[in-house]
């Protein structure tokens, strides 16, 4: 008969708090999708070889020094935090209030698209004329405007030449967030693995007490598959502990 009771099966929910930089302080949880939550205790080696007649070249004091503990993520939930650390990119409110665009000078360029100035434009009363404001032009025959990167374009050839044009459209308000990417290349957070052995029906809980996390990996946009965010960082001993994390078992 198999004896299951020292196997172990791990599942569980990951739970993340992200530490703000200006305040420092810790903000609530939020619980995210996880595919892999690895924790490694790596050491250096010290030795002492024997220069003795017999022992030559064997070890007679072996001690190993710990090293910081290091952890490997996979976030499969992309939650704009999520995304914000795999671009080390920090996270700031982004607001464009709705407003009228008349007669402003865009200087176009035939064959190319430029920019207009605006994005996330309404376009229910786009107008654009020459310069003198005397012809008005065909929109789908001799410009195209894309509302969501704010840019117009002019075929070669066309009835518009290189130079400036009357452009009137309106700005939709919207508020959101921005993501300024490459701005900042580390996380701290902490965690907890709210888990379950589910060979023993256990539960367990691997609390992290904080930790630097940064991305490692390329983010490719244009995958083609389900996203996921693979991080990298180092456990560290906060204040009031004495190890850089800690499994409990609970009956």
């Amino acid at each position: 008969m198999s004896n299951n009771t020292n196997g172990l099966l791990f599942a569980g929910d990951l739970l993340v708090s992200i530490r703000n930089p200006s305040t420092g302080l810790f903000g609530g949880y939020t619980r995210l999708q996880a595919d892999k939550f690895e924790v490694k205790t790596p050491s250096d080696m010290l030795q002492k070889a024997s220069k003795g007649r017999e022992t030559f070249g064997q070890s007679w004091l072996t001690y190993f020094v710990g090293k910081p503990a290091e952890f490997a993520l996979t976030l499969d939930e992309l939650s704009q935090q999520a995304l914000a650390m795999q671009l080390a990119g920090e996270i700031s409110p982004l607001t464009q209030a709705a407003g009228a665009l008349t007669g402003i000078d865009v200087t176009v360029v035939p064959g190319q698209w430029v920019d207009i100035g605006y994005e996330n434009l309404d376009l229910a009363a786009l107008d654009v004329k020459n310069t003198a404001g005397t012809t008005t032009y065909v929109n789908g025959t001799d410009y195209e405007v894309n509302p969501r990167t704010g840019m117009i374009f002019v075929p070669l050839g066309g009835a518009i030449a290189a130079g400036v044009v009357k452009l009137t459209a309106a700005t939709k308000a919207f508020t959101g967030s921005v993501i300024a990417g490459g701005k900042r290349f580390s996380t701290t957070v902490k965690m907890k693995l709210d888990g379950i052995n589910l060979i023993t029906r256990q539960n367990l809980l691997l609390s992290v007490p904080q930790a630097t996390v940064s991305a490692q990996d390329a983010y490719d946009f244009l995958s083609g598959k389900l996203a996921s965010v693979p991080l990298k960082g180092l456990l560290e001993v906060a204040t009031g502990y004495d190890s850089p994390f800690q499994l409990k078992y609970f009956d």
